[in-house]
């Protein structure tokens, strides 16, 4: 054998060390029982948006190096948990945000009652209290909060010499002053659902949160309700006439409701509005820009200054947990690091605020915030009410009120009316019926039907000839169930991720599809185990790659029945590359290593063992465990000569007890590692067996070089 050919295959099988957590080949001896045994162990958590997953899902699984957590794309609305739970698939943590009592009452009996846990008596009491069923119990905790009211650019009123508004009084006065000199005092972005709903609320705060408010609300939100609760006419008819009096004041007009909120943008950073309404990151972004902003609360028309927060989002618990007292154990463990500080702050963009519903998180207000300090101090910070039943209708209405279109007593009496109208939705029809299940863990030997499954069906629903998607914007195993058009939609296309469509060459198509497998610095960065690449409606062979350096953060022992794994990070900059894979086949993958990855390999050269040489007996893997990479005492069992076994030639057993107290014996990351015997280069690692994790098997070292092609 050529010196040159030993030398980039040792450099290969080091660099397979160092990147183990590229390699997901440590299969199984039984797929079947690996799949449910992985089902058993594994807390599924499901993100409402994909931006959880930047920092704040690395953040949780780093505490929990112990618990294995599976990290899925969610949706922003309930009706798609209902569907969940109704087919038999409700994971153990759920989130949402755009949520509410009153939709969330079909879930009620599914989820745990948490209102004796210390999670929920961390929450003050004054926002526990809109999470309260009739019964006392509490299934959702919110979570920290956005801040909204009115961004106000401070420099356009120092320049015209008009005071900042310190009450409702002020603040009307402000608009008079700004639209004399040719400015807009206020405007927003009308033509969305929250505006409307958000505005409506947020100027009669004070009233919904006093005692004939909160009981109304309770009524409202109640799970035990049977008939559909309208508005009452102690306090809502006075929030109708407040936003009759708010329209009038700043002079919003049909034009208004197609603003949307890039043109408001443009309109507050061009200096033509004075004030918009926001959240406080739109602060800081102006302040960024060189713009004098700062943020002021809802001015109540009683004189109170109040802050609609909506929560990031609401978590809640799947009761089968209680069935199984290790399982709910690590539920919580999860859920209490998903509420901690260090969690919350990894929610938030930078520079953004955090308003904290648990008494557990300092308050942490930036600069943006500091003159409304007093009026969180206070409490006065009003969680929405966020119904479907009150986007839709707010916007209609609303609208309609700006519009000119209904007076404040047409308003209510049409608000009221939608609320309690029991009307049929609308049918949507079935446009895939699954007849089985399909899991998404995904191993070599399974796991594609799923993503298969829900991106035939988007292709369809779309109308496309291709479909390209990551695994993991997927949400979740297919059901087997009927899917209706607006629930596979829902399964597949999740909030927070975004569908596009063009027409391409096929020369463009190959160059898209190159680019997305590949990847690019900036773009993509896979986090869970199904971050692989979909296709729909081309044949995709992956055949080359490139090799990154990594870092293993976390190892979870291997036990009987539950394979143990290693968990990595990687940063997916061009400083990271090692090399390229030129060669991926059942044997190992193949490539070159760059000078980066030459200059970390001290070691010398090592002969290999053909075949008939290997002996069962003692032997050595080379592997890495955290930041340490050393040399750990195994014996070969047994040896396979013919061709049948592939990359099952040898029967593994560690019995390092160094190595065993790390990690159990062989997990699931370890695929690679080579093993020496006598001095000599005899192969690398495989598979684990499931229910012996010390042993495993290993593929000679011949077999890899005399590899198919």
């Amino acid at each position: 054998m050529k010196k040159n050919t030993l030398h980039s295959l040792f450099a290969l099988l080091t660099a397979l060390v160092m990147a183990v957590c590229l390699l997901t080949g440590c299969g199984a001896a039984d797929t079947e029982q690996m799949e449910a045994q992985e089902d058993a162990e594994t807390i599924q958590v499901y993100l409402w948006t994909a931006a959880l997953y930047d920092t704040y899902a690395p953040y949780i699984q780093a505490q929990l190096p112990d618990v294995n957590i599976e990290f899925i794309v969610g949706n922003n609305d309930l009706d798609f948990y209902k569907f969940l739970q109704q087919n038999g698939g409700l994971p153990d943590i759920i989130t949402c945000c755009r949520f509410s009592l009153h939709d969330a009452a079909p879930l009620k009996d599914s989820l745990m009652d948490l209102s004796t846990t210390n999670e929920a008596g961390a929450v003050y009491n004054t926002y526990l209290n809109s999470f309260k069923n009739e019964d006392g119990s509490v299934n959702w905790l919110p979570v920290c909060a956005d801040a909204h009211g009115f961004v106000v650019n401070r420099s356009l009123f120092a320049q015209y010499d008009i005071p900042l508004p310190t009450d409702y009084a002020s603040f009307v006065s402000a608009c008079q002053a700004f639209e004399k000199v040719g400015i807009r005092g206020f405007t927003a972005d009308y033509a969305y659902d929250y505006t409307c709903m958000e505005t409506l609320q947020g100027l009669s705060a004070a009233e919904l949160t006093t005692v004939d408010g909160r009981k109304w609300r309770t009524a409202y939100s109640d799970p035990a309700n049977t008939t559909r609760v309208g508005l009452d006419d102690t306090i809502w008819p006075g929030a109708f006439e407040r936003m009759a009096q708010f329209i009038q004041d700043t002079h919003l007009t049909a034009d208004d409701l197609n603003l949307f909120y890039d043109d408001v943008m443009d309109l507050f950073r061009n200096g033509k509005v004075a004030m918009y309404f926001g959240s406080s990151a739109g602060v800081k972004m102006f302040q960024d820009e060189g713009i004098d902003t700062t943020f002021l609360p809802f001015f109540s028309q009683n004189g109170e200054p109040w802050i609609m927060t909506t929560p990031y989002f609401q978590v809640a618990l799947n009761r089968d947990l209680e069935q199984d007292t290790a399982r709910r154990a690590k539920a919580m463990k999860v859920l209490d690091v998903m509420l901690s500080e260090e969690a919350q702050n990894r929610i938030v963009s930078e520079g953004q605020d955090i308003l904290s519903y648990s008494q557990d998180v300092p308050l942490r207000l930036t600069d943006a915030m500091k003159d409304t300090r007093s009026v969180v101090e206070e409490n006065h910070m009003y969680i929405r009410i966020a119904s479907n039943d009150f986007f839709a209708i707010s916007q209609d209405v609303v609208s309609q009120m700006i519009a000119g279109k209904l007076t404040a007593k047409q308003a209510y009496q049409a608000f009221n009316a939608q609320l309690l109208a029991d009307e049929e939705p609308a049918a949507d029809k079935v446009v895939l019926t699954s007849e089985k299940r399909y899991s998404n863990v995904f191993h070599k030997d399974g796991g594609t039907a799923s993503f298969s499954v829900m991106a035939n069906t988007l292709r369809g629903l779309y109308g496309t000839d291709v479909l390209l998607a990551a695994a993991n914007s997927f949400t979740g195993s297919v059901l087997q169930a009927d899917y209706t058009g607006q629930m596979a939609a829902s399964m597949i296309m999740p909030n927070g991720l975004r569908a596009y469509q063009r027409t391409m060459t096929g020369a463009e198509l190959k160059e898209t599809v190159r680019a997305f497998v590949e990847g690019c610095e900036g773009g993509f960065v896979p986090f869970n185990r199904g971050s692989l690449p979909v296709a729909s409606g081309i044949t995709m062979e992956v055949k080359s790659g490139t090799l990154y350096e990594t870092r293993i953060i976390a190892v979870r022992k291997g036990e009987k029945g539950n394979p143990g794994e290693m968990t990595g990070m990687i940063e997916y900059s061009e400083r990271n590359i090692l090399g390229e894979i030129t060669e991926n086949s059942n044997q190992g993958i193949y490539g070159v290593c760059n000078e980066k990855m030459l200059e970390k390999i001290t070691a010398e050269p090592m002969k290999i063992a053909l075949r008939q040489e290997v002996e069962t007996g003692d032997a050595k893997i080379l592997c890495t465990i955290g930041s340490e990479t050393a040399y750990y005492d195994i014996q070969i069992r047994e040896m396979y000569q013919d061709a049948s076994h592939k990359n099952k030639e040898m029967v593994l057993e560690v019995t390092d007890p160094e190595l065993i107290r790390k990690t159990g014996g062989i997990v699931q990351g370890m695929s690679g590692a080579p093993i020496i015997q006598n001095g000599r280069l005899v192969g690398a690692v495989t598979h684990v067996l499931v229910n012996e994790p010390t042993k495993g098997y290993g593929i000679f070292i011949e077999s890899m070089i005399d590899h198919d092609v």
